[in-house]
């Protein structure tokens, strides 16, 4: 026996170290900021993550590989973090990791590639798969991507799309009871939304139409198109794809906005009716996904209400919380929702909301000496909400929480955008930032380091490589290292 727990504890020591020596990259990545809590939240994110890299076999991995789990009080990856992860970052820093993690996910019938997970959101991984290509050009990835999002899409189109209002059926961000009105939260004493319908024999299947997934489904189709274009495949199949995207957001807007409050709903119900609750990561999706126009995202903006510590998950609160029983999916803070809305502000050019975003999380990430999975809105402090009677715990070192927080700097901050063919940046950098910089960053072919001075929307000037630029972009097809030197409209370097 002593034997037996002897070779136990040795495997989950070599496991840790093979995480930790293979993936850790100290010459990679390497921030430098005038602002030394960004820089201390920065580091304690990329230990979260590397701490986060687990060997595992599922899915598509024929055998057990490096992947991200969801956090350290998690012992699987979840198809949503998988694909938010990625998309946030871990497709750059990590894109072994990162792409192993979303073929993990996946499931193949009678040799029919689809998307594992939570039905109702776990079409979010399109997102991932098609950032993960951005990073790194794999068409071999693309090619499976492209069944996986093809496949989905028809399968769930069958399954849960309404005609009559052309959307699709599901519930939200949420897969809690805490994150939904009565009388969802009546699942027979389950925390787990599904088992609603189950509880409810009247009830087939949950009808309601929730934004964020309906976002979710509009990128996919979006994307997926892009990558049948890519691939070559024929043009009626690819125009299809976009003719679906453009039919759907057409929709979310028609049913789901709500022009007196100006905002978009929540969801709406299987009668027909409105919540009007905010949904955050719906409102983030939707402006980041341009799914709202440029007048709407602006409402939303104005109208989104946001806490002392952050944007909540839903608000207001139901009538069964209170500021003293806060829900666990309903008022409070998550850090990748954060993560999202922050994205959504610099995609828009608002610097303002971002930064407020930004700073709420380096403030309770450095409180509480951690990237928690869940945080309170008005105290700032971990706070895992209180559902089916009973007060939560809040994970510890949660993995979406820390490359969220990654890339507020890298996508926010400095402005990073990644499309098919390069790289080019739009900063949005606080005044609080006067220096800025990123270097041994593992792009494509290349090695790059990235100096921004200054702060603002705007860019005065630019050179790659002491050669003066238009703009800061970045050719896919470029080799080597390179410098990028961007200075902002109040900077103060000559």
């Amino acid at each position: 026996m002593k034997k037996i727990i002897f070779g136990l504890l040795c495997l989950a020591v070599s496991t840790q170290i093979y995480a930790s020596d293979k993936y850790r990259k100290p010459e990679s990545f390497v921030l430098q900021c005038s602002d030394g809590n960004v820089l201390r939240a920065y580091d304690m994110a990329l230990t979260v993550v590397e701490g986060n890299v687990k060997l595992w076999q599922h899915g598509l991995l024929d055998t057990s590989r490096p992947v991200l789990m969801a956090g350290k009080g998690y012992a699987r990856p979840w198809t949503r973090d998988a694909s938010y992860n990625t998309f946030f970052c871990a497709g750059l820093i990590y894109p072994e990791v990162a792409k192993n993690t979303l073929l993990s996910v996946l499931l193949k019938e009678d040799d029919v590639i689809r998307i594992g997970g939570q039905y109702w959101d776990c079409i979010s991984w399109v997102t991932g798969a098609w950032a993960y290509y951005t990073y790194t050009g794999d068409e071999n990835f693309l090619r499976t991507g492209y069944s996986a999002a093809v496949n989905s899409l028809a399968y769930f189109r069958e399954k849960e799309f309404d005609n009559t209002t052309g959307l699709f059926c599901g519930p939200g961000w949420s897969d809690g009871i805490g994150g939904y009105p009565e009388p969802y939260n009546n699942a027979g004493g389950s925390s787990f939304i599904l088992d609603y319908a189950k509880h409810n024999a009247h009830i087939d299947k949950i009808r309601m139409k929730a934004l964020s997934t309906n976002c979710l489904y509009y990128n996919a189709y979006r994307k997926a198109a892009l990558m049948g274009k890519l691939l070559d495949r024929p043009a009626k199949e690819c125009a299809d794809l976009a003719e679906k995207a453009d039919a759907l957001k057409a929709a979310i807007n028609r049913h789901l906005w709500i022009n007196s409050a100006g905002h978009f709903a929540y969801f709406l119900d299987a009668k027909g009716r409105l919540d009007h609750s905010q949904e955050g990561l719906g409102h983030a999706q939707a402006i980041l996904f341009n799914v709202a126009d440029t007048n709407r995202a602006e409402l939303i903006f104005k109208n989104q209400y946001v806490s002392p510590h952050g944007i909540p998950c839903t608000w207001p609160l139901f009538q069964r919380f209170s500021n003293d029983r806060i829900g666990r999916h309903c008022g409070t803070v998550w850090p990748q929702i954060q993560g999202f809305w922050a994205l959504a502000a610099s995609s828009e050019g608002n610097l303002a909301i971002m930064d407020r975003e930004f700073k709420a999380l380096t403030d309770m990430a450095l409180a509480s000496n951690d990237f928690s999975e869940i945080y309170h809105p008005f105290t700032g402090q971990p706070y895992g909400g209180f559902q089916v009677g009973r007060l939560w715990h809040s994970q510890p070192a949660q993995t979406w929480a820390a490359t969220a927080y990654i890339a507020m700097i890298y996508k926010g901050v400095m402005g990073m955008r990644f499309d098919p063919n390069g790289l080019f940046f739009k900063p949005v950098v606080p005044p609080r930032i006067a220096r800025l910089s990123l270097a041994g960053i593992k792009y494509r072919d290349m090695t790059l380091d990235i100096k921004i001075y200054g702060s603002g929307i705007k860019i005065k000037r630019c050179a790659i490589d002491d050669r003066i630029m238009e703009r800061p972009r970045i050719a896919a097809t470029m080799t080597g290292h390179h410098i990028i030197t961007i200075y902002m409209e109040d900077d103060t370097e000559r």
